[in-house]
């Protein structure tokens, strides 16, 4: 999270936001946190209803999996191919640099 804080804090500065590469860096910032807030109600609610022995909580923890688990998958998904976006922009750069426009 204090990684996910940093890099969108970064991309703020006004010379930080012309490279795309911190744009990928943005969004995959914010996928991995959609992952970290899904995934706890997917597979930690659950989990904290049954031990708190509310009945509220323990019927309100189905409609939360059938609400979260679409988003948890989604935002992995995202996450994984922005990871690839991410390594293909950089093998660009390093490997052939002439390719990729020069941004300033």
């Amino acid at each position: 999270m204090i990684v996910n804080g940093h890099v969108v804090n970064e991309v703020g500065e006004f010379q930080m936001r012309s490279q795309m590469v911190n744009w990928f860096f943005l969004a995959l910032s914010v996928s991995d946190l959609t992952v970290l807030i899904a995934t706890f109600f997917v597979f930690s609610a659950p989990v904290i209803a049954e031990d708190s022995g509310s009945f509220t909580l323990v019927n309100a923890s189905p409609r939360l999996l059938v609400f979260f688990y679409p988003f948890a998958h989604i935002a992995h998904t995202t996450t994984v191919y922005l990871t690839i976006l991410v390594s293909v922009h950089r093998y660009l750069g390093v490997c052939h640099p002439f390719l990729v426009g020069i941004q300033k």
